[in-house]
């Protein structure tokens, strides 16, 4: 017999397991569910605490993930599944946010927010894992399933700018505002 993963644990403990799934407005998670997860974000939010508290976040990681496992019908799952994945980066777990991604854009493929999950997921291969060759394949994905999106001409950059090293870059944006400047300081005579 498998013993429930203690996210599980947390997940029912915080949701209670009396409450029958309510079908309203594309939600089907128990009533009180999100309210809930809403307030651990809260708790991790905090601005009174100066300090990143990993405990909190994992909690709260393994919480959305549980939500999107055990309600993929309920309009909050790929929200849920998004926060995983940017929670991703400061608890370490870049191929993580990968797979969160993949999960995204292959079972909700219409969801509003899918540009961003797109940038995100080659940003997160070039920036996490140094992987120019997957981040340009993802900014490519974008381009061509989402070619009228702002992201769309987004990734076009970040595919030019793959071939920079950051010192390049930094002195190519350097360049870039040094001639802005002129332009302004220009237009001000």
């Amino acid at each position: 017999m498998r013993t429930p993963a203690p996210f599980a644990i947390l997940l029912l403990a915080a949701c209670g397991t009396t409450e029958q799934p309510a079908v309203e407005a594309g939600k089907i998670s128990p009533p009180g569910t999100i309210e809930r997860i809403t307030q651990q974000e809260l708790a991790l939010t905090d601005t009174s605490v100066k300090i990143f508290d990993q405990r909190k976040a994992l909690a709260l990681y393994g919480v959305y993930m549980e939500f999107a496992d055990q309600y993929p019908q309920d309009s909050m799952a790929p929200e849920y599944l998004f926060r995983a994945a940017r929670m991703a980066k400061p608890l370490r777990k870049a191929a993580e946010a990968i797979a969160l991604c993949d999960r995204i854009i292959t079972n909700y493929p219409q969801w509003k927010v899918l540009p961003a999950i797109w940038m995100m997921k080659g940003i997160t291969f070039q920036d996490e894992l140094q992987n120019k060759d997957s981040a340009r394949k993802a900014y490519k994905g974008l381009i061509e399933r989402l070619p009228e999106t702002r992201y769309a001409r987004d990734a076009k950059a970040m595919i030019d700018n793959l071939q920079y090293t950051d010192e390049q870059l930094i002195e190519k944006f350097k360049a870039m505002n040094a001639d802005t400047a002129q332009v302004a300081a220009g237009a001000g005579r």
